[in-house]
């Protein structure tokens, strides 16, 4: 079988059906009230491991049933493809969630740059210093309304319902009965909520679409750099990503492939054939002081070719 689906690299491994005795055919009629019954091991994430028990059916009616172990070369897991081999009858032992593809695959993480780290990490602080206000406001809120409730006639509360609006002596007024006073403040539950709404724009919410905007405008900038085109095939660079605010942050790539992020470009500069050179000489740099540019270039310039062999044709 072939594990690619399961590993990166490729790996084939052989599979065996197993060093069991031949099991005596079914005769024409005959009753049969057995079956072939298959104990496996609890599902785990182990591919290269596998414990279970084959029990055959007895071969007679006098004779006893036998058992076959069953390991990991017995076990074809999902999502390998066979190798030279026509068919395969098996029986299921591990389905569903219990596969240990599925065991072994995890969850793809999501992907946010360090600009959305930070947003994230300071309106949890917001947020938390929104909570401690709220609550402190609350209770404070709650213990100098009942301490000054004498006071709060302007709000409409007062302890003695039989008291006239003060600084409401107009002879006119004098026969008017008193308004209904609250005797008892908001609890403390009531002054929470009313805190919460009051300072529901602590919280910057605006922050998160003015980033999202600002994040869509670095993706046009990295479409539109003429630095990152390419002329030859008139393809432009393109942002697939929206943690491009994590460009400036990079200070070291690491690939595992030659090609990826360069370019495999063969130039030729100097061959023989048959004791014939064909090409210039190449300039080497002294070991002891690399040469810039323009003295490589005045170098080669000055050298002689006299001493090399015209150029031939192949």
């Amino acid at each position: 079988i072939s594990t690619r689906v399961l590993q990166s690299v490729f790996k084939g491994r052989r599979r065996d059906g197993g060093r069991q005795q031949s099991m005596m055919a079914v005769r024409e009629g005959e009753n049969v009230s057995y079956v072939t019954t298959l104990t496996s091991e609890p599902p785990n994430q182990h591919v290269n491991n596998y414990t279970g028990k084959l029990t055959l059916p007895p071969q007679s009616a006098d004779s006893r049933s036998e058992s076959a172990p069953l390991g990991a070369e017995n076990l074809l897991l999902r999502g390998a493809v066979l190798r030279n081999t026509e068919w395969v009858i098996g029986v299921a032992c591990f389905t569903g969630s219990d596969t240990k593809l599925v065991m072994n695959s995890v969850a793809t993480p999501s992907k946010f740059s360090q600009l959305d780290m930070l947003i994230n990490r300071t309106v949890l602080l917001v947020l938390g210093i929104m909570i401690a206000s709220v609550c402190s406001l609350g209770v404070l809120s709650t213990v100098l309304n009942q301490r000054k409730i004498g006071t709060l006639w302007y709000a409409g509360f007062s302890t003695d319902p039989n008291v006239p609006w003060p600084y409401f002596n107009l002879g006119e007024s004098s026969n008017l009965v008193p308004p209904a006073w609250k005797a008892t403040t908001p609890n403390y539950l009531q002054n929470t909520f009313m805190f919460i709404t009051m300072l529901s724009n602590f919280v910057p919410l605006s922050l998160y679409v003015s980033v999202e905007m600002i994040t869509i405008m670095m993706m046009f900038y990295v479409g539109w750099d003429l630095n990152m085109y390419h002329a030859e095939t008139d393809t432009p660079a393109s942002a697939r990503s929206t943690i491009v605010t994590d460009l400036g942050l990079v200070e070291y790539i690491f690939s595992d492939k030659t090609g990826t992020l360069t370019c495999n470009v063969m130039e030729f500069k100097r061959c023989s054939v048959d004791g014939n050179v064909f090409g210039m000489p190449v300039a080497k740099a002294s070991p002891q002081r690399a040469l810039s540019f323009n003295e490589k270039n005045e170098e080669i310039e000055n050298e002689e070719f006299e001493s090399a062999p015209p150029l031939k044709r192949l």
